[in-house]
């Protein structure tokens, strides 16, 4: 059915002569492809300096979002985990060791 979140569809892809391109840098990399540089530029649609410009882009904005959620989860442990795991532990500072 082209549910590209399904189990089966890497199957089904490979039936069909699709590439399974299920990563970002997978999916830039493939974009700026020599068989899709021809293609878009016989349709006029993009040169190939123009696929290779989108294709940074891709890969700029890819590296930007992990390095943001790589941020946000330093931040929430450092800020939000550690010190209520700090909090707990010291519930048990008091007691005998078991």
């Amino acid at each position: 059915t082209g549910n590209g979140y399904s189990k089966e569809w890497p199957e089904e892809a490979k039936k069909r002569g699709l590439p399974n391109l299920n990563t970002t840098p997978l999916a830039a990399a493939h974009f700026n492809s020599s068989k899709a540089k021809a293609l878009f530029s016989e349709m006029g649609i993009f040169s190939n300096e123009e696929c290779d410009a989108r294709a940074e882009v891709m890969f700029e904005n890819y590296v930007t979002t992990l390095t943001i959620e790589c941020d946000t989860l330093v931040s929430m442990v450092e800020n939000a985990i550690l010190p209520a795991c700090l909090q707990d532990l010291a519930i048990y500072q008091t007691m005998p060791k078991l």
